[in-house]
């Protein structure tokens, strides 16, 4: 069990500064060809198509991650109907005596932004921090709106590298149609699957990230990742864009 007013606000002592995107109305990204990656949840499956060509570095460090296995159960932490689902920060870990905890998402350091696509309905783009463009580096976030009024100028822009594929594009109202709490600090908008009774949450009640896997371009079947996991180095940072 998790306590809503406690072990998610003692999580702040791990971040080092909070920066989110903000807001804006629809319409299709363009057309591309990449690698595809699923996201499993608990609400179902979501593929991604990745920007390869367009955005190859911030493409290269994803992936990294992905084939890494570090998204394997993080979970998503903000979400603002019509604006973002916000992810990739966030896990639940283990202290030294087995209690569950909020953990961060290991990562490889910043990235160097890549903007240019713009922010629409279904793109992923990377979060960062307020003021440093070229701050991205483990979290993103689905646009459940059309982002590009602002994110496309916000902050040097948001790097959009991917967008959901057509068919799982019903996604994205299932997201929307989230409930929310508000545990403060990055879990101000904190996405569950449905309201505890009481003020303690069951990991249950969070929309985890089951797993991030690389689709076989000619079978569309997932591809087993073989790692076990980035270094936990000392890289502790909440990033997102400002809301």
């Amino acid at each position: 069990m998790i306590r809503l007013i406690g072990v998610l606000v003692a999580a702040l002592a791990l971040a080092s500064g909070v920066a989110f995107a903000q807001e804006a109305e629809e319409a299709p990204a363009e057309a591309q060809q990449g690698t595809v990656v699923r996201f499993t949840t608990q609400l179902g499956t979501v593929d991604i198509q990745l920007f390869d060509e367009r955005t190859p570095i911030t493409v290269a460090n994803f992936l990294r991650l992905v084939n890494e296995k570090a998204y394997d159960g993080a979970f998503f932490h903000r979400l603002v109907p019509g604006f973002v689902i916000q992810g990739g920060g966030y896990c639940i870990g283990e202290n030294e005596a087995g209690e569950e905890i909020i953990a961060q998402v290991p990562d490889h350091g910043p990235v160097k932004n890549e903007p240019g696509i713009p922010n629409t309905r279904g793109t992923i783009s990377m979060a960062k921090l307020g003021g440093d463009p070229d701050s991205a580096t483990n979290q993103f976030f689905i646009s459940l709106g059309d982002n590009r009024a602002n994110l496309d100028r916000q902050n040097g822009g948001f790097t959009v590298f991917g967008e959901v594929v057509e068919k799982d594009v019903p996604m994205l109202a299932k997201f929307n149609a989230l409930e929310r709490a508000n545990a403060g600090g990055p879990f101000s908008d904190l996405p569950l699957i449905a309201l505890p009774e009481e003020p303690v949450l069951d990991l249950s009640d969070l929309v985890v990230i089951e797993s991030v896997r690389v689709l076989d371009p000619e079978t569309g079947d997932p591809v087993e990742a073989e790692g076990d996991g980035p270094e936990d180095e000392d890289t502790a940072r909440d990033e997102g864009g400002d809301e």
